[in-house]
């Protein structure tokens, strides 16, 4: 998967944690209220903006070779 779009996992209450490995692009506001959601890992490659996410996520970059 290279792409996930707008507001994918929107409202995903129960999604506690997630790794997303070899993307380029997630739109914007995909983890909005996502209540759940401590810890997000993502490629570094990845700009993180927009993620809809709060504060308090822990978002780990991963480190593809």
């Amino acid at each position: 998967m290279k792409t996930i779009g707008y507001y994918a996992f929107f409202g995903c209450e129960s999604l506690i944690e997630i790794t997303i490995p070899l993307v380029t692009v997630i739109g914007s506001y995909v983890f909005k209220q996502c209540s759940s959601l401590n810890q997000i890992t993502i490629p570094s490659s990845l700009q993180k903006k927009n993620l809809g996410i709060n504060l308090d996520v822990k978002i780990i970059q991963t480190y593809l070779l």
